[in-house]
């Protein structure tokens, strides 16, 4: 059977916006970039990485957003979150910018906004503009595809010739990172969930897929 559906659209973002999260991004000093599931629909990840990369800024991703960069990549800091991890949840706490595309800040990453990202300046990217705003302060709205805005971020600073100037702050994640990695390495009987999961590692190709369910037998 043939099926007839509308292709998503992909909307360009206003230059003028993207001229002005540009300016904000070069004068961060503590910049971090939040990646939702708009980045994975979009099809946007190797934007992603390369501008994480130009403004040495690390990433945390929301639930759906994990996967649009390696785990293992030096600048990715896990999940955000009341289930994320403390990395990236103090990463966001101390950051000055906070460049966030195809998220809805749901409270399962915020928990209470009272108290999320106090000190950051909030540059939202989305597709569909009644999220912008919606759960947190927003200083700078996209409405835009996330592939489509992130390329002309890129473009722009590419333009400029300008990098991040966040090399301190890179240390400052190398840190965290280190501060709050997982410990996994438990020899108690029976055995933990994490040293189970540490073991597993070992022997998986890198390019397995695990599928599990999901984890609350309620």
């Amino acid at each position: 059977a043939e099926i007839k559906y509308e292709k998503p659209l992909k909307l360009q973002p206003d230059p003028e916006q993207v001229r002005k999260a540009v300016d904000m991004l070069t004068k961060a000093e503590q910049p971090v970039i939040f990646a939702g599931g708009g980045i994975m629909w979009s099809g946007a990840s190797k934007e992603l990485i390369e501008l994480a990369e130009l403004l040495n800024a690390p990433v945390t991703t929301s639930l759906l957003g994990k996967g649009t960069i390696p785990e293992d990549h030096p600048l990715a800091l896990g999940m955000l979150g009341m289930h994320g991890r403390m990395a990236a949840n103090t990463a966001v706490t101390e950051s000055d910018i906070l460049l966030a595309v195809g998220v809805r800040f749901s409270d399962r990453s915020t928990a209470d906004v009272r108290y999320f990202a106090p000190k950051a300046k909030i540059i939202h990217i989305d597709i569909d503009p009644v999220e912008i705003g919606k759960n947190v302060r927003v200083d700078l709205p996209i409405i835009g595809d996330a592939k489509r805005s992130l390329a002309a971020i890129i473009k722009e600073l590419r333009s400029r010739a300008k990098r991040g100037r966040a090399s301190r702050w890179l240390e400052r994640v190398k840190k965290l990172r280190k501060e709050f990695a997982p410990r996994m390495d438990y020899d108690e009987v029976p055995i933990k969930p994490q040293r189970a999961i540490k073991e597993i590692q070992g022997v998986l190709d890198e390019n397995a897929i695990i599928v599990t369910e999901v984890g609350q037998c309620q």
